[in-house]
Protein backbone atom coordinates (compact mmCIF):
# COMPACT_ATOMS: atom_id res chain seq x y z
CA UNK A 1 0.00 0.00 0.00
CA UNK A 2 0.72 3.75 -0.31
CA UNK A 3 3.50 4.46 2.82
CA UNK A 4 1.72 8.08 2.62
CA UNK A 5 -1.58 6.74 2.91
CA UNK A 6 -0.34 4.17 5.54
CA UNK A 7 0.65 7.07 7.84
CA UNK A 8 -2.32 9.00 7.84
CA UNK A 9 -4.25 5.67 8.62
CA UNK A 10 -1.59 5.01 11.88
CA UNK A 11 -2.18 8.59 13.33
CA UNK A 12 -5.94 8.08 12.51
CA UNK A 13 -5.97 4.78 14.15
CA UNK A 14 -4.05 6.13 17.34
CA UNK A 15 -6.02 9.17 17.77
CA UNK A 16 -8.55 8.09 19.87
CA UNK A 17 -10.76 9.70 17.10
CA UNK A 18 -12.78 6.46 16.73
CA UNK A 19 -14.50 3.97 18.79
CA UNK A 20 -13.63 0.21 17.94
CA UNK A 21 -15.87 -2.10 16.55
CA UNK A 22 -16.14 -5.05 14.98
CA UNK A 23 -17.29 -7.27 11.96
CA UNK A 24 -18.81 -3.94 9.80
CA UNK A 25 -16.82 -1.62 8.36
CA UNK A 26 -19.05 0.90 10.62
CA UNK A 27 -21.91 -0.41 13.08
CA UNK A 28 -23.28 2.00 15.45
CA UNK A 29 -20.30 4.68 15.04
CA UNK A 30 -18.07 1.64 16.00
CA UNK A 31 -15.08 1.33 13.55
CA UNK A 32 -13.14 -1.51 12.64
CA UNK A 33 -9.68 -0.66 11.40
CA UNK A 34 -10.57 -0.71 7.18
CA UNK A 35 -13.51 1.24 8.63
CA UNK A 36 -11.41 4.23 9.61
CA UNK A 37 -9.70 3.47 6.21
CA UNK A 38 -12.79 4.02 4.48
CA UNK A 39 -13.56 7.67 6.36
CA UNK A 40 -10.38 8.64 5.81
CA UNK A 41 -10.68 7.98 1.88
CA UNK A 42 -14.73 10.15 2.36
CA UNK A 43 -12.80 13.12 4.24
CA UNK A 44 -10.08 13.13 1.69
CA UNK A 45 -11.00 12.51 -1.40
CA UNK A 46 -14.80 13.86 -1.00
CA UNK A 47 -15.86 11.88 -3.94
CA UNK A 48 -19.77 12.37 -4.42
CA UNK A 49 -20.74 9.03 -5.79
CA UNK A 50 -18.60 7.42 -2.40
CA UNK A 51 -21.13 8.16 -0.33
CA UNK A 52 -21.87 6.60 3.60
CA UNK A 53 -25.52 5.60 4.08
CA UNK A 54 -27.32 4.34 7.36
CA UNK A 55 -29.75 1.68 7.15
CA UNK A 56 -31.52 0.34 10.16
CA UNK A 57 -31.10 -3.73 10.19
CA UNK A 58 -31.41 -5.87 13.79
CA UNK A 59 -31.87 -2.25 15.38
CA UNK A 60 -28.45 -1.42 14.55
CA UNK A 61 -27.32 1.50 12.20
CA UNK A 62 -25.09 0.33 9.75
CA UNK A 63 -22.87 2.23 7.53
CA UNK A 64 -22.08 1.42 3.95
CA UNK A 65 -19.13 3.28 2.31
CA UNK A 66 -19.14 2.50 -2.02
CA UNK A 67 -22.20 -0.10 -1.10
CA UNK A 68 -20.05 -2.43 1.18
CA UNK A 69 -20.44 -3.03 4.98
CA UNK A 70 -17.84 -5.46 5.84
CA UNK A 71 -14.62 -5.37 3.33
CA UNK A 72 -12.94 -2.38 1.99
CA UNK A 73 -14.72 -1.00 -1.62
CA UNK A 74 -12.27 -1.10 -4.64
CA UNK A 75 -12.11 2.65 -5.02
CA UNK A 76 -10.63 2.67 -1.46
CA UNK A 77 -8.33 -0.14 -2.75
CA UNK A 78 -7.53 1.58 -5.53
CA UNK A 79 -6.84 4.93 -3.58
CA UNK A 80 -4.74 3.36 -0.85
CA UNK A 81 -2.85 1.02 -3.07
CA UNK A 82 -3.72 -1.77 -0.97
CA UNK A 83 -3.85 -5.45 -2.35
CA UNK A 84 -7.13 -7.05 -0.87
CA UNK A 85 -10.08 -6.00 0.31
CA UNK A 86 -9.81 -7.39 4.04
CA UNK A 87 -6.09 -6.16 4.51
CA UNK A 88 -4.40 -9.38 3.82
CA UNK A 89 -0.43 -9.73 4.33
CA UNK A 90 1.90 -12.40 5.34
CA UNK A 91 4.83 -13.10 8.46
CA UNK A 92 6.39 -15.45 9.60
CA UNK A 93 4.86 -18.23 7.00
CA UNK A 94 1.05 -17.23 7.92
CA UNK A 95 -1.40 -15.51 6.46
CA UNK A 96 -3.35 -12.67 8.32
CA UNK A 97 -5.94 -10.18 7.83
CA UNK A 98 -6.38 -6.75 9.45
CA UNK A 99 -9.82 -7.46 9.51
CA UNK A 100 -9.84 -10.88 11.20
CA UNK A 101 -7.13 -9.58 13.47
CA UNK A 102 -10.26 -6.55 14.12
CA UNK A 103 -13.13 -8.50 14.54
CA UNK A 104 -10.81 -11.04 17.14
CA UNK A 105 -9.50 -7.97 19.67
CA UNK A 106 -6.54 -6.06 18.25
CA UNK A 107 -6.70 -2.89 19.78
CA UNK A 108 -6.15 -0.11 17.08
CA UNK A 109 -3.06 0.27 18.52
CA UNK A 110 -1.56 -2.96 17.88
CA UNK A 111 -2.92 -2.70 14.15
CA UNK A 112 -1.32 0.68 13.79
CA UNK A 113 2.09 -0.86 14.60
CA UNK A 114 1.41 -3.59 12.42
CA UNK A 115 0.12 -1.63 9.35
CA UNK A 116 3.53 0.47 10.36
CA UNK A 117 5.68 -2.97 9.72
CA UNK A 118 3.40 -4.79 7.41
CA UNK A 119 2.30 -1.55 4.54
CA UNK A 120 4.53 -2.74 1.81
CA UNK A 121 2.74 -5.76 1.53
CA UNK A 122 -0.59 -4.86 2.39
Amino acid sequence: MREDIAKIWVKELRSGKYKQGGDYLCRDDKYCCLGVLCDIFKKTVKTPEFSRSKTSAGGSEITYFGGNFDVLPVEVMEWAGILTPSGTYSDTGYTHSLSELNDGGHSFDELADIIEAEYHQL
